[in-house]
């Protein structure tokens, strides 16, 4: 390689040359780093939920990122063709090779790649979609070089796409998103997301309240003031009614009916207008359980095992609370789970203050 002469055409048009192709270096190997970091996944996150400049910049990047082997290829490609002229540039303006070759490294290193990378690897969205057309041009350049490249990888490595979770895999990418690891999501927030993708693999067996624990009424019992008082204490909203043994439910009381229940009249718990016991199996999960709940059928149902047996209840709460990782009191609860409740013991009648049509301080 023969040194230009200082002053001479080519020695102006090497030293115009040299920056030029530095700085190309440096944005191609930022974009190298940026672009590839930013998945699909997250590129389409952007563009429906970002604010408005993450929204466009999203939108300027996916089509550039929804061939990723192309992309790398083709500016891989731009990097090498510079890494191997900035020596021959840098022969034509130095005398010594072993210089030119120095300066070269410390050009390309400083310039090219570390503060580039470096600014890339924080800013790699705003920068892609800057200088987005930069690489369609250069993709135009190398074009018949890249895309069979771009073929080779797809065929032996399969077409690149955006990361996709596993439910636990995103359980504990919401968990590190928490507040406690510097993130923006409350521990409540958390709980309840971790608690609905748990909900699949959770079974209606898991929450119920066993069929010995459950508060229910005899369908023959007459609703006198010991019965509904009995009632009242529980604080449910909903019983179940049975026959003449406990597996036969025939369906369930809406406690709220009593209000407008006439006192003078002998009423039987059969008589009220109850709701037919719809059942669950015991594998059902619980998303299944609450779907069931939303057509609005009932919120407790009845949960029988395979052989067709009445083994518990499960209600619209005991799903919730599942949601929420938590108990949900109202307020005549106890503290007391589902699989291990505990009837409230009722005061002496002389201390009970019930009211009754007509009379009061029952």
């Amino acid at each position: 390689m023969i040194t230009a002469s200082p002053g001479s055409l080519s020695f102006y048009l090497y030293l115009l040359l040299l920056p030029a192709l530095v700085l190309a270096n440096g944005l191609i190997a930022g974009l190298t780093l940026g672009l590839l970091s930013l998945d699909e996944t997250k590129l389409a996150v952007l563009a429906k939920s970002g604010n408005a400049a993450q929204k466009s910049a999203a939108n300027r990047i996916q089509p550039l990122r929804k061939n990723s082997h192309l992309l790398l290829a083709t500016l891989l490609l731009g990097n090498t063709v510079i890494n191997e002229t900035l020596p021959i540039l840098l022969q034509g303006l130095v005398p010594n090779e072993w210089i030119a070759i120095g300066v070269s490294v410390v050009l390309v290193l400083t310039f090219a790649e570390l503060i580039p990378q470096a600014l890339c690897t924080h800013y790699g969205l705003q920068i892609g979609s800057k200088f987005a057309w930069f690489v369609y041009i250069l993709r135009f350049l190398v074009y018949p070089v890249a895309y069979p490249i771009s073929k080779i990888l797809d065929f032996f490595l399969g077409k690149n796409q955006g990361a996709l979770y596993k439910k636990a895999e995103l359980k504990e990418f919401v968990t590190l998103h928490g507040q406690i690891h510097g993130g923006d999501l409350t521990a409540d927030e958390v709980k309840i997301v971790q608690g609905t993708l748990s909900l699949h693999n959770k079974t209606v067996e898991q929450v119920m309240t066993r069929l010995d624990h459950v508060f229910m009424l005899p369908a023959d019992v007459m609703l006198d003031e010991d019965v509904i008082y009995s009632i009242a204490e529980t604080g449910h909203s909903r019983i179940p009614v049975f026959e003449k043994e406990k597996n036969d439910i025939i369906g369930i009381m809406l406690v709220k009916s009593l209000i407008l229940l006439d006192d003078s009249v002998p009423t039987r718990v059969r008589d009220l207008d109850l709701i037919v016991a719809k059942r669950m199996k015991l594998d059902t999960n619980l998303f299944e359980a609450i779907n069931y709940f939303q057509e609005g059928a009932s919120h407790l149902s009845i949960v029988s095992d395979s052989d067709g047996l009445v083994v518990g209840i499960c209600t619209l709460e005991d799903c919730i609370e599942e949601i929420l990782l938590e108990e949900v009191l109202d307020e005549s609860d106890q503290f007391t789970d589902n699989t291990h409740t505990t009837r409230v013991q009722r005061r002496p009648k002389s201390e009970r203050r019930l009211y009754v049509r007509g009379d009061q301080n029952v």
